[in-house]
């Protein structure tokens, strides 16, 4: 009783110390914040005050623990982290108080994580593997991505890096431009990667070099071909009236075919339509007698 007596005759109000003010620490890994203070038993009351939105430590992710020391006056407090995440990363405030007051001392934590592609976005829209644009459109792709150390990150296309940066800008897109884009993130810790295949859709056009004057002769077997890009839906018609595939006409989607007789001179169209527009070419057919 004596030697307690001795002891608490020297309380003081709780002076807190920590080994260290900035600890790192890696995600998953189990990690001790710790502080404690001397010359301070009996002390009434601790606590830590975290960075959380509540004030208050993660009872699922967070213990307490303390220890005090009689003989050497002494009180030590443990926070354990069992398994530190980024969200983790901030300050933590040891709080101590006695009879004769209050003491405080702060630990920042910094959570180390690996780099991690949260989503590729345009505008947006987030891109989920395919992205179909119109031939001759700018855009800008953006690679969101999160970790500690920042993450460096960059495109390439078909495995070649073509942007040293997490924004993709392409401009006048062609059909060059088509195929498999990766944003590739990385730091200390890690590599993440996400992709999506670009495919260019394009207006209808006309092939160069297509002939829309054909002869034939009367009796004789006659083609009419509609060469088209952009992968449109084709309707033929003959001066006006729309065409069927049957017994006269043979219609393969691009191509009518048949036996061509005096009335059949004249103007055959074809008309190519996609979802982002027509083409309309007329083909003028002269049938002549083998005479």
């Amino acid at each position: 009783l004596l030697q307690c007596f001795t002891i608490f005759s020297h309380l003081a109000p709780p002076v807190v110390s920590v080994i260290s003010e900035i600890l790192i620490a890696n995600e998953t890994e189990s990690i001790d914040l710790s502080c404690e203070c001397t010359s301070c038993l009996p002390i009434l009351n601790f606590s830590w005050i975290t960075n959380d939105e509540n004030g208050n430590a993660n009872v699922q992710n967070y213990q307490q623990f303390f220890n005090q020391d009689v003989l050497a006056n002494t009180f030590k407090a443990v926070l354990k982290i069992k398994s530190a995440d980024e969200s983790d990363s901030g300050s933590f405030q040891c709080h101590m108080s006695n009879k004769l007051g209050n003491g405080n001392a702060t630990i920042e934590l910094l959570v180390q994580s690996r780099a991690k592609i949260e989503n590729i976005l345009k505008g947006e829209r987030e891109i989920k593997g395919k992205l179909e644009v119109l031939e001759g459109s700018n855009f800008s792709i953006e690679c969101v991505f999160d970790g500690y150390p920042e993450p460096l990150a960059f495109w390439q296309k078909d495995q070649e890096k073509i942007v040293d940066d997490a924004i993709l800008e392409l401009s006048n897109v062609g059909e060059l431009d088509a195929g498999n884009y990766e944003c590739i993130a990385s730091n200390l810790l890690g590599i993440s990667a996400k992709s999506f295949n670009l495919s260019v859709n394009t207006l209808p056009k006309s092939k160069s070099n297509q002939v829309t004057t054909i002869q034939a002769i009367e009796g004789k077997n006659v083609e009419i071909t509609c060469e088209l890009t952009g992968k449109p839906k084709i309707y033929w018609k003959f001066k006006s009236m729309e065409l069927d595939d049957g017994e006269k006409y043979k219609i393969n989607d691009s191509k009518v075919e048949f036996v061509a007789k005096a009335d059949d001179s004249g103007i055959f169209n074809c008309l190519g339509v996609n979802e982002y527009g027509k083409i309309s070419i007329d083909f003028t057919l002269i049938v002549m007698s083998e005479f």
